[in-house]
């Protein structure tokens, strides 16, 4: 299976393709939000995608919605952050961030 990873950070990016490979799976790796977009939008793109809350172009959450927004197959997606303020927390289709 595909998986997107977005990150602009490349350790972290590294960490998951090493991962996401060693599991047996395709990592197609972006490191900004506008090209995550293009990605998933793309119609043989990756239906999971693991997303960095906070990267340029879009961070994971403008990503989400944006997504979600587009008719299509449904997408997994998975955000991670660094952030762990309580009121950080949430679902990525909430007004918070």
């Amino acid at each position: 299976m595909k998986i997107l990873i977005a990150d602009d950070d490349a350790v972290s990016r590294r960490v998951l393709e090493t991962t996401v490979t060693r599991l047996g799976h395709e990592p197609v790796v972006v490191t900004n939000g506008t090209d995550a977009l293009d990605v998933l939008l793309h119609t043989e793109g990756p239906r999971l995608a693991i997303l960095d809350w906070m990267m340029p172009g879009a961070d994971g959450l403008a990503v989400c919605r944006a997504v979600r927004a587009h008719a299509g197959p449904y997408l997994y997606m998975v955000l991670v952050t660094a952030r762990n303020r309580q009121e950080d927390m949430g679902r990525p289709g909430s007004r918070r961030g």
